[in-house]
């Protein structure tokens, strides 16, 4: 999950902190679904963040975990 994550923000050319931003998180929020899975988000976190993305399918950020089993 966290490199889909980073590397779909970085093709966007988003900062964490501006994703962090436009979704109305904390950075460190932010920073926690980046880093290895420490965090999954809860679902109105994670359709901003896909929406901020402009991911459709959450699966393509969350794939692997208990987020795509849903």
């Amino acid at each position: 999950m966290a490199n889909q994550l980073k590397a779909l923000r970085i093709a966007k050319g988003f900062t964490q902190s501006q994703v962090a931003e436009k979704v109305g998180i904390t950075l460190r929020s932010y920073q926690r679904y980046e880093a290895k899975c420490e965090r999954i988000p809860d679902v109105l976190t994670a359709l901003g963040i896909a929406d901020v993305l402009k991911v459709k399918d959450l699966r393509k950020i969350w794939s692997g975990n208990s987020l795509s089993q849903v």
